[in-house]
């Protein structure tokens, strides 16, 4: 199984539990309809950062103890954000109202091809002594910072992304990481998260990670 299905799968709360051979074929059917609609596009930039967390050439300022904790050793950063495009917003609207299981379905699968385009990405071009991607809203990490980093990033301009009053990103499969470069030793946990007590993949024996 690629990952990008098993990815949806852990998006749509499946564990090991065997697939039926309609629902598999769902799940390729939305692959292959993700991969032939989305237009993957990334955006980075690199910065100096200083402790306590603050990205010095943008001004900004990160309270979040956990991600304080994972780059403590880091004196740069990466700000990284990518996007599928709006006609993948347009198809998860489409089967909502057309197909509710196809569209929660179609929704996973370009979450997970989001996450492991990014991933590939990272691999090609970034640094190999960088940490994990934290994006705003996960843990303690401020979802205010979406704003922050998309005006002074000019997110529109590069990739046409704006920003609703929520803070969450147009198109909605849109994200943005802050990932740390420098002697990185620290693994991926659930160190700090807010989630901690009421986490959904735990109750499943899983991690977001």
């Amino acid at each position: 199984m690629n990952k990008i299905k098993q990815l949806a799968l852990k998006y749509l709360g499946h564990t090991n539990q065997e697939l039926t051979e309609s629902f598999d074929n769902l799940l390729d059917e939305c692959v292959k309809e993700v991969m032939e609609i989305a237009q993957l596009k990334v955006y980075w930039q690199r910065y100096s950062l200083e402790h306590p967390l603050r990205v010095e050439e943008l001004d900004i300022l990160i309270s979040s103890e956990s991600l304080e904790f994972n780059l403590e050793n880091c004196k740069e950063c990466i700000v990284i954000a990518s996007t599928l495009g709006v006609q993948i917003d347009k198809k998860i609207k489409y089967y909502a109202s057309y197909d509710m299981s196809k569209g929660i379905v179609f929704d996973a699968v370009a979450s997970a091809y989001l996450e492991v385009g990014c991933d590939e990405y990272e691999d090609k071009y970034l640094p190999e002594n960088r940490s994990y991607r934290y994006a705003p809203g996960y843990s303690d990490i401020p979802l205010s910072l979406n704003r922050l980093f998309a005006t002074r990033m000019n997110l529109y301009k590069h990739l046409g992304i704006s920003i609703d009053q929520n803070d969450l990103f147009i198109p909605m499969k849109t994200m943005l990481g802050i990932i740390g470069i420098g002697k990185v030793e620290k693994t991926k946990s659930c160190k700090g998260c807010r989630q901690l007590n009421d986490c959904e993949f735990l109750r499943r024996n899983q991690t977001c990670y």
